[in-house]
C-alpha cells in the first residue's frame, strides 16, 4: 500500500448493539458517541442502517448498527474506538433494571414449556 485517501468530513461508524437491545433501535434514532481519544467531546449522528445479521463479539451476539457522524473538525480517525448511546423508546426505571429477568422468563423459561 503506497497511499490511502479518505474523505473524512462525514464518518461511517459501526456500533455493536447487543442482541437483547436491538428491538429498541430504529433507523433515524439519535446516536451520541464518545471516543477514547477525545473523552470530553460528544459526537452526534443518527442511525442510518441496521444489519440483517448478528456477529459474535466475545461477550455475546451483537447486531452492527451504522451511523453517520459529521466530522468537520477532522477529529475522528479510522479505527478509533469508544462508546455509543442510541436513543430508543422510553421506559420506567424499574423496567430498565429488570429487563434481564424479564427476558429470561419470556425466552428461556418459555423454551421449557411443552
Amino acid at each position: 500500500l503506497f497511499a490511502k485517501v479518505e474523505d473524512a468530513r462525514k464518518v461511517r461508524v459501526e456500533v455493536a448493539v447487543p442482541e437483547v437491545d436491538i428491538s429498541r433501535v430504529t433507523e433515524g434514532g439519535r446516536v451520541r458517541l464518545k471516543v477514547w481519544g477525545f473523552p470530553h467531546k460528544v459526537f452526534v449522528g443518527e442511525v442510518v442502517d441496521i444489519y440483517p445479521s448478528t456477529s459474535d463479539t466475545g461477550y455475546g451476539e451483537a447486531v452492527p448498527v451504522i451511523t453517520i457522524i459529521d466530522n468537520d473538525e477532522a477529529l475522528l480517525k479510522t479505527g478509533m474506538t469508544g462508546q455509543a448511546k442510541i436513543q430508543g423508546e422510553e421506559m420506567f426505571f424499574v423496567e430498565a433494571f429488570t429487563r434481564a429477568l424479564i427476558n429470561f422468563v419470556t425466552v428461556e423459561m418459555w423454551s421449557w414449556l411443552p
